[in-house]
C-alpha cells in the first residue's frame, strides 16, 4: 500500500457511513456500476422503520450522467429510477421508500404464502364498478400482514385514475400521481411517527 492509498483510505474512513452505503449500492454491477458525479445527504432523520426500532434513514441526492436521483438509505439501500423526484415532497419519498421496502421484503420472503394474494379481488373490483369506475386494470397486488394491497388503474366519467387501497379502504389518485401503491403502503406503517 501506497501513501496515496493511505490517505484515500482516511478520507473514506471520515465520510458519512449513509453516503458510503448509497455509494456502495450505486457502484454494484447491477446498478449505475460506476461513481456517481456528485453525491449529497439531502435529508436526514431518525425514522420509525418496519424493523420495530428507530433507524437512521438519509435520502442522498445524487448524479449520474447528468441525471438526478434521490435514493434512500439507512436499514436498506436503494432508488427508484425514472421518476421526477422534484414532484415528490420529502415526507413522500420516506413513505414510498418504506412502502417498497415492506413490500419488497415481504414477498420475499421465505415464509411468504402468495396462495391468499388477490383473493378479495372480484369483490374489491366489484366495489370499484358499484362507484362508477370502468376501464379497471390490476396493476399491483401484494398480501401483506393479511391484506391484500392493490392498486388499479380505471376510468371514472371519462378520466383516467389510479385506485390504491385493500378492499377495507380505497383512495383515488391523479394517474401522474407516482407510485401511489408504495406510498399508500408506506403511509399504512407511518415512519415518521416516531412514538
Amino acid at each position: 500500500m501506497g501513501v496515496f492509498d493511505l490517505f484515500k483510505k482516511k478520507e473514506e474512513s471520515n465520510q458519512n457511513p449513509l453516503i458510503t452505503k448509497m455509494l456502495d449500492w450505486i457502484e454494484h454491477p447491477m446498478e449505475f456500476n460506476k461513481k456517481p458525479d456528485s453525491i449529497e445527504i439531502f435529508d436526514e432523520r431518525d425514522l420509525s422503520w418496519p424493523t420495530k426500532q428507530p433507524e437512521r434513514c438519509a435520502l442522498v441526492k445524487f448524479r449520474v450522467d447528468d441525471d438526478e436521483y434521490i435514493g434512500f438509505t439507512g436499514p436498506i439501500t436503494w432508488c427508484f429510477i425514472g421518476i421526477d423526484f422534484s414532484k415528490m415532497s420529502i415526507d413522500s419519498l420516506y413513505e414510498t421508500y418504506c412502502g417498497w421496502h415492506i413490500e419488497f421484503a415481504t414477498i420475499n420472503s421465505k415464509d411468504y404464502d402468495d396462495s391468499q394474494v388477490g383473493k378479495t379481488e372480484i369483490e374489491v373490483i366489484n366495489k370499484l364498478i358499484i362507484d362508477n369506475y370502468t376501464n379497471i386494470q390490476t396493476l399491483q397486488n401484494t398480501l401483506i400482514g393479511g391484506n391484500n394491497y392493490y392498486e388499479f388503474e380505471a376510468e371514472k366519467n371519462g378520466k383516467k385514475t389510479k385506485v390504491v387501497g385493500t378492499e377495507k379502504e380505497l383512495i383515488e389518485y391523479p394517474i401522474e400521481h407516482i407510485l401511489p401503491f408504495y406510498e399508500y403502503i408506506g403511509i399504512t406503517w407511518n415512519p415518521l411517527d416516531k412514538e
